[in-house]
């Protein structure tokens, strides 16, 4: 067995063991021994792998947005396939981690590791070419929060809408007919 594969096992075993944690306590109250002791894995193979449960739960994230990246670079290559459909398909997939993300009121790890990965993972532009740098980090911003509380709320739901009705929404929300005008900021003296 080559080592690759056994780190991807035990980084696995790792998630695995930490989801299931999840589901009794509280992200602050996991410990390693904990962690490596449900798992079947010694501290020195975790401590290989990352600095601590909340660093695991982290990876596991990037490494999921990592693949919802590569299923969005092959959808975002056809023009008629939906983006929106994808992402939300994507997490359909895994509504335990989501679930156990919301009942411990974790996703801002997600909103965080989300926000992250965008700014430097991605290889398509996902943002309007007219925007400055400055200004796409805004854009991020919004984006990758929004679609995240979407993402949280659906949970709290209980998953109650289908990926489609969900792009859908969001598509009604951001079309130009049914966006409304900025407000005017300037002070009136």
């Amino acid at each position: 067995m080559t080592e690759d594969v056994r780190v991807a096992r035990s980084r696995r075993w790792l998630v695995e063991a930490l989801l299931l944690l999840l589901e009794e306590r509280p992200l602050a109250a996991i410990t390693v021994r904990a962690l490596c002791d449900r798992a079947g894995l010694s501290r020195n193979t975790f401590y290989r792998l990352c600095s601590s449960p909340e660093a695991l739960l982290r990876d596991h994230l990037r490494r999921e947005l990592e693949r919802l990246t590569g299923e969005l670079e092959t959808v975002l290559a056809d023009p008629s396939a939906n983006s929106l459909c994808c992402f939300f398909r994507f997490w359909e997939q895994r509504k335990p981690l989501l679930s156990v993300l919301h009942r411990q009121g974790l996703f801002s790890l997600l909103f965080d590791v989300h926000l992250n990965h965008a700014r430097s993972d991605l290889s398509a532009p996902l943002h309007p070419p007219s925007l400055a740098e400055g200004e796409a980090d805004y854009y991020f911003g919004w984006h990758v929060v929004s679609l995240c509380h979407m993402l949280s709320v659906w949970t709290g739901r209980g998953f109650a809408e289908r990926p489609e009705e969900l792009a859908a929404l969001v598509e009604r929300m951001f079309s130009p007919k049914t966006s409304r005008r900025p407000a005017n900021c300037a002070e009136k003296v």
